[in-house]
């Protein structure tokens, strides 16, 4: 005879929380926040001005609908616009990865890679949680935030350049910067 580890449901006891889809039956509660959120989404993506985030919009909620009550939560959580801004105006510099302008070694980046004269960027300490983001710097390019600068700057980005020359040829500008990922 072929035993089976599956558990027997002769009992709604038994059928409760052990991983049985039928088991789950959502709330009143939860289905009406559920069509709710649905609406919300549906008035949203009419109101959008693209036809990608109006897809975009419908995707989600179509996601939403179909997901378990805690799934869906984490899924809220995960898909909420975010609340840390993606653009800043920054004071742009620049800096030579020497051992006079940098900490220990001077080709090693504070996330342990080794920088990268003009793709890399060094944020003041305010700015940290961008570390490892790729960013684009108005009228400089694509860098990616490998490292820090000193902690007495604020709203400061710093790009690494080959030379000593170079960094202080390009002076200190007010630039728009993009976080891109």
């Amino acid at each position: 005879m072929l035993q089976t580890n599956l558990p027997s449901h002769s009992s709604p006891a038994a059928a409760q929380g052990r991983g049985d889809p039928a088991a789950h039956v959502p709330s009143r509660a939860v289905t009406l926040a559920t069509i709710s959120l649905f609406i919300l989404v549906t008035i949203l993506a009419v109101q959008a001005a693209s036809t990608r985030d109006a897809h975009d919009m419908a995707a989600r909620a179509a996601m939403v609908l179909t997901m378990r009550e805690s799934d869906a939560r984490r899924a809220e959580a995960l898909f909420a616009p975010s609340a840390e801004p993606r653009l800043f105006t920054v004071t742009v510099t620049a800096y030579s990865p020497t051992p006079d302008q940098t900490w220990g070694d001077p080709w090693i980046g504070a996330m342990g890679r080794r920088v990268r004269p003009g793709k890399t960027l060094a944020v003041s300490h305010d700015l940290k949680h961008l570390l490892g983001s790729r960013v684009y710097v108005q009228g400089v390019g694509y860098l990616v935030a490998e490292d820090l600068m000193h902690p007495r700057w604020e709203n400061r980005v710093d790009l690494c350049l080959r030379s000593r020359n170079r960094a202080e040829a390009f002076g200190v500008k007010q630039l728009d910067m993009v976080v891109l990922d």
